[in-house]
């Protein structure tokens, strides 16, 4: 069977295609495989890598929930236990009383799994101690908390206690049982997954794992860590609730499996095996093709053989052997064709296996996700029969799980909402639309109402036929209630700001008309009878008409404080510049008169109520203006600096009186005056109306001042108007002020 055949060509032409052969045969080969074996060995890494974290997150997942069964579990344990001894009146008997505890203890299986039961006074002293107590505690006074944990440090164990109110009887009244349950290196251990280590760490000590061992310190943070020449994975979760103080971290170590080398030295290693390789075919290529023969065609036939029925029969077999026969270098050539073959087999059985693998893991997420989704889930048949729902949906409606399965949406849905439902179902269905969203109204068990938030999807097959329909469904019956609220205040409120419009009518005409009156007729009476009356009745005439002009600019200043929401004006885009040139012509009276200056920065351009924001300007430059010393004149300086992305801090900064800055809040409320009247003129609204305008525009006016250094009024504006709710909360809160 080694023989050449009888009709192979010369030997000189036969030599000079071999080497031709030779060469080409091994340069495609070494590309070929250094890229395929380094590409391989990569893309395992990276799926091993995606796979581990997609597998702790799992986990992770899993011992949280753990964590909740086993505290729920521990809880009730500890209520039976203060039930039995309430119900057997065991404390009754100061006498006897402990003696009895004790032996109810010993006789209960259900409180093996606390290592220690102490009973205690109000006053915290320890009155019982089975099984000896915990040596380091010396009295409960701080175990208050129903639920809590307890550190022993000279033993190094953590225990969860849980605290219940008993009836000790006596002198001592009311006391407490307290149980404790040891976080031990055994319960870690059983209840560890396998593959996976457990480490119940408390203030950077590992009070038990399931690794066994003592307390020390943990391991150290990372993605990935070796203990004891093992790789794992690390994650954790916090037992219990953080923000009720401290809690211990359980840290998740889930073993990885590694590779021997890296990619770095796989590849290094490839690249030098195939040269090699290259090299001896290049050298000694020849002569194993020179010895091709009939073989050729055994070969074939195996190949044919094995490809088709992807097995080992007991001709392939004796096919085999023959071809694994020491008498040339043929063996390579079948080694490799044998090589593709049993690829084939590996290849296919490893895509067999995977598949099955991601189908496990799929349908498991799945159940996983569906059955704890916080809302409503459920599958449903395209008729709308419903074939699989979670327990969230069956709390929502009132129904248990086997009472809605044999219902269908249609007897579910509120007859209101049926049609629109229905219609968005046959579009779905019909292919018009891929998925759909409404509110709808579902009927609960007691009849009642239920309205959700329902997203439909449709699973369709490969031939594009309706397979089920996906139906999430969030209860939304509470907010549509708030939402009612709101609608409810905000009609309330309009119907408050036309009543205060209404005010403000009444105020500018008939509460100033007899304060016009008032004025007039005081000057009539000045000009007329000045000759008569004395220098008494001429003092009490100038009081009368001041206090009739304060009085009218008092109540000017309350119009403008209510109009700032009542009779406001659109935002559009203003020029703040030309607003500050109108607001320095209204104030130049007291400018003169003062003495002082006003220097203005450049101002931005922004959205806004141009009047309120002449008012604004104006009052803020009175402010600065009228409160100044006699020694020096009023300097009032106006810059800009722009806040990114969207908002812009006007200052204004005098050199006045100033304040101390605890008054703060005091000076931006209605009539409220740091100095009296006859210091400095004013009704004391001037602030209050500023702020008003801050607010309503979206922004902030504050100040910052020490007595005789001067003050600074800050107001922060956005340079776009503000959204539509954030405006009337504003607008709200000031007139709860008001």
């Amino acid at each position: 069977m080694n023989s050449v055949p009888s009709d192979a060509p010369p030997a000189a032409p036969r030599k000079n295609i071999v080497r031709q052969a030779t060469r080409r045969i091994a340069a495609a080969l070494v590309v070929f495989v250094v890229v395929i074996s380094g590409f391989t060995a990569w893309n395992q890494l990276r799926a091993q890598d995606e796979a581990l974290a997609a597998e702790m997150e799992l986990t992770v997942h899993f011992y949280q929930q753990r964590m909740t069964a086993l505290e729920r579990d521990w809880e009730v344990r500890a209520i039976q236990f203060k039930a039995r001894v309430e119900y057997g009146r065991i404390l009754e008997n100061p006498k006897i009383r402990w003696s009895e505890l004790n032996s109810l203890i010993t006789s209960l299986d259900d409180t093996g799994d606390f290592q220690h039961i102490l009973a205690a006074c109000q006053k915290g002293e320890v009155l019982f101690r089975h099984k000896g107590g915990l040596p380091a505690l010396r009295d409960v006074v701080a175990l208050n908390a129903p639920i809590g944990w307890y550190f022993d440090e000279a033993t190094g164990l953590l225990y969860r206690y849980y605290v219940q109110p008993v009836w000790l009887g006596g002198e001592e009244g009311m006391g407490r049982l307290i149980l404790f349950k040891a976080m031990d290196n055994a319960l870690l251990l059983n209840n560890a997954l396998p593959q996976t280590e457990l480490l119940l760490t408390w203030s950077g000590r590992v009070a038990a794992s399931s690794l066994g061992g003592g307390m020390g310190p943990p391991p150290a943070k990372g993605n990935d860590l070796v203990i004891h020449g093992v790789r794992y994975r690390r994650g954790g979760a916090t037992w219990g609730d953080a923000a009720t103080g401290a809690v211990p971290e359980l840290v998740i170590l889930h073993q990885a499996e590694s590779f021997a080398f890296s990619l770095r030295e796989m590849g290094v290693a490839w690249i030098g095996a195939f040269t090699a390789l290259a090299l001896a075919m290049y050298l000694f290529l020849g002569s194993w093709l020179l010895s091709i023969s009939r073989r050729v065609t055994l070969l074939g036939r195996v190949a044919t053989e094995f490809a088709e029925g992807l097995r080992f029969t007991p001709a392939i077999r004796l096919d085999l052997e023959e071809i694994h026969r020491p008498g040339g270098d043929e063996i390579t050539a079948v080694a490799g064709a044998l090589g593709s073959l049993t690829g084939a087999v590996i290849q296919r059985e490893a895509q067999r296996q995977a598949s099955q693998a991601q189908l496990m893991e799929s349908e498991s997420l799945f159940r996983t996700t569906f059955e704890a989704a916080a809302h409503g889930m459920a599958l449903a048949s395209p008729q709308g029969r419903l074939l699989r729902v979670n327990a969230a949906l069956c709390d929502m409606l009132g129904y248990a799980e086997l009472e809605l399965l044999n219902l269908d949406f249609a007897s579910l849905t509120h007859p209101d909402d049926l049609a629109q439902d229905l219609d968005l179902a046959g579009r779905l269905l019909a292919g018009e639309i891929v998925a759909y969203q409404l509110e709808k109204r579902y009927l609960h068990r007691d009849g009642g109402e239920v309205w959700c938030a329902l997203s439909v999807s449709l699973v369709r097959d490969e031939a594009g036929r309706p397979v089920h329909l996906v139906k999430q469904i969030q209860d939304v019956t509470e907010r549509r209630r708030l939402e009612r609220e709101l609608l409810r205040i905000m009609e309330e409120l309009q119907r408050s700001n036309e009543e205060l419009e209404r005010f403000a009518y009444v105020a500018s005409h008939d509460l100033k008309e007899p304060l016009r009156k008032i004025i007039s007729f005081g000057n009539l009476l000045e000009e007329d009878y000045a000759d008569l009356l004395e220098g008494e009745g001429r003092d009490y005439l100038e009081r009368m008409k001041n206090a009739a002009l304060r009085m009218q600019r008092l109540i000017d200043d309350l119009l403008n404080y209510s109009r700032v929401s009542t009779r406001a004006q659109p935002f559009v885009p203003l020029a703040l510049d030309q607003v500050m040139q109108e607001a320095l012509i209204m104030v130049d009276d007291r400018l003169r008169a003062s003495g002082g200056t006003v220097s203005v920065s450049p101002l931005p351009q922004i959205h806004a109520d141009p009047t309120q924001m002449g008012q604004l300007f104006q009052n803020l430059l009175s402010n600065g203006l009228k409160f100044h010393t006699i020694e020096r004149p009023p300097r009032v300086t106006v810059s800009v600096r722009p806040l990114p992305p969207d908002r812009v801090e006007i200052l204004f900064s005098d050199n006045g009186i100033g304040f101390d800055e605890k008054y703060l809040d005091k000076i931006f409320q209605p009539f409220e005056r740091l100095h009296g009247r006859e210091s400095y003129e004013g009704t004391g609204m001037g602030l209050a109306i500023c702020q008003r305008i801050v607010h309503r525009h979206g922004g902030t006016l504050t100040a910052r001042s020490r007595p005789g250094e001067g003050a600074q009024f800050v107001v922060t504006l956005p340079l776009v108007p503000p959204r539509a709710r954030e405006i009337a909360a504003a607008e709200e809160s000031d007139h709860g002020r008001a």
